[in-house]
């Protein structure tokens, strides 16, 4: 996450944005809730992605 800009950030979100962050994905980058995470962040399972990314018009990924 330290690499998206924070103003951008922080627009996306004054305008309803979720940052939807995968519990899988926190595992296997040994990220935990313990690490101090953007504050309103959701956490979602591996198959809510697959159901977000298929139903999705469009999505952006961060890795």
């Amino acid at each position: 996450m330290a690499n998206f800009p924070k103003d951008s950030l922080a627009g996306f979100l004054e305008k309803g944005g979720k940052l939807l962050v995968c519990n899988s994905c926190m595992i296997h980058n040994n990220v935990s809730e313990a690490d101090g995470l953007i504050e309103d962040i959701v956490i979602i399972t591996a198959g809510d992605v697959i159901d977000y990314v298929t139903n999705a018009k469009s999505t952006l990924q961060l890795n």
